[in-house]
């Protein structure tokens, strides 16, 4: 009997067409449309329309991306912000979060590194406390890792 309720289900779930669960290529091109445009209203909300910011003489850039994510049903933003200092010509330091911008807390991953824009040459920034590089509950040692380890994030 209890083979037969397991058969009688699955003879079931095989009569569904497959695409009555999935998402179609219609629906996963207006979520990316306003992950995009919902992005582009998070960063004017919240850096302005300068990409360039001056505080005291010194120098933030600001760039973002963004990412419909379709296995985590999110819209994420990569956000980068190189710092340099008043007198520097290159940035001596770079902050990186993704986040969802739906829910304004919720940051996925967060980095610091410090070095040359190249990201080749970024190392990790050091505090008292350790580095600062962090994917979820895991801790990142490099910008390799770092990479690694947002891009299926970036990418599904």
């Amino acid at each position: 009997m209890k083979y037969l309720s397991l058969i009688l289900i699955f003879g079931i779930l095989l009569s569904f067409p497959l695409n009555t669960f999935a998402t179609t290529d219609k629906e996963i091109y207006e979520l990316q449309e306003r992950c995009l445009k919902s992005s582009d209203k998070w960063y004017e909300r919240t850096w302005g329309s300068n990409p360039l910011q001056k505080v005291d003489g010194n120098s933030m850039f600001i760039y973002y991306s963004n990412h419909y994510n379709r296995k985590l049903k999110r819209c994420l933003v990569l956000e980068e912000v190189d710092y340099m200092p008043k007198g520097e010509k290159t940035p001596t330091m770079s902050t990186f979060d993704l986040r969802d911008i739906n829910e304004v807390n919720k940051v996925f991953a967060h980095s610091i590194f410090t070095g040359e824009v190249n990201k080749k040459e970024k190392t990790l920034f050091k505090t008292n406390f350790g580095t600062i590089c962090e994917v979820g509950e895991k801790k990142c040692n490099n910008w390799v890792e770092w990479e690694s380890m947002i891009k299926p994030y970036m990418e599904e």
